[in-house]
């Protein structure tokens, strides 16, 4: 099966899962909907893309984590209170709008649609968002311009950065990490949250990365599929042991988040050795 129907088939399997979401409003299989909205499995894709595509890998990190700041600075400045709590099916926490959920969804699947300009995945991109932010309706967490706006924001921050990627890669990989350290310096002013450090960590993180994404890109394109796999699997375990240990060090959990980007774009440079040892050893026995 090819790439682009794969796309379809997706896009039409989220769809028919909302159509039955609608049908039996189970509130399970609503959360279920409403957990592809969650930052952490769009941090966790991004870093596997890192490892077969390291330019969009890259660039969809640093969209997504620069959206979140636009995220809880619009929440702040605008300052919406969410439904009524005693309507609620599922936890919830912070202002209204825009919805952090569909707007994260809006901007990870509208950038990697933007940059590979792939039709089917603007299709998918389109049913992954619209399932999403109505699972936040439907849970009543959110009001439907929560919705709305969190879509549109997703979709604009998306299309505008990209259009900047596409005509200066590195310079635009520095501007778009430092607007995103300005925003985060801000909202740590209005908004004393862990989510907010923990966005701190990961941009000084990615401005650190920069220079030594830049340095290995070739070197990555270069891999094996094997040594791809072999990079996914060190890459999420090295990353899911340093978010690990955030609750050892308390207030200064956040401080692991730095290591994300750095870890990304680390690991492939030791990956080409660590298969050769395994190889070696499995045709010694």
């Amino acid at each position: 099966m090819d790439m682009d129907r794969f796309f379809l088939y997706l896009g039409i399997g989220m769809l028919v899962l909302l159509i039955i979401a609608l049908i039996t409003d189970s509130t399970t299989l609503w959360k279920f909907i409403t957990v592809l909205g969650e930052e952490y499995i769009y941090i966790a894709i991004s870093i596997i893309l890192y490892s077969f595509n390291p330019s969009l890998g890259f660039s969809t990190m640093l969209i997504l984590i620069f959206s979140a700041n636009i995220s809880i600075l619009l929440k702040n400045i605008f300052a919406i209170p969410r439904p009524p709590k005693e309507f609620w099916r599922t936890e919830a926490g912070g202002y209204s709008f825009p919805s952090g959920h569909t707007q994260t969804t809006s901007t990870f699947w509208y950038t990697i649609a933007f940059i590979l300009r792939n039709r089917y995945l603007l299709f998918l991109a389109s049913s992954i968002t619209l399932a999403v932010g109505i699972s936040r309706i439907a849970l009543r967490v959110h009001w439907i311009s929560d919705v709305v706006g969190g879509y549109l924001i997703g979709f604009i921050v998306a299309y505008t950065l990209i259009r900047f990627i596409e005509r200066s890669y590195r310079y635009t990989l520095v501007s778009i990490s430092i607007t995103a350290l300005l925003l985060n310096i801000v909202n740590l002013f209005i908004a004393i949250e862990v989510i907010t450090y923990r966005i701190l960590g990961t941009v000084i993180g990615l401005i650190i990365a920069i220079p030594i994404h830049i340095k290995t890109l070739r070197y990555v394109e270069r891999f094996s599929f094997i040594e791809r796999i072999v990079n996914v699997i060190a890459t999420l375990f090295l990353v899911s042991v340093s978010i690990g240990l955030e609750k050892l060090i308390h207030e200064y959990g956040w401080t692991l988040y730095i290591a994300i980007p750095l870890i990304t774009v680390s690991t492939p440079i030791a990956i080409p050795k660590i298969v050769k040892i395994i190889t070696k050893n499995i045709a010694s026995q």
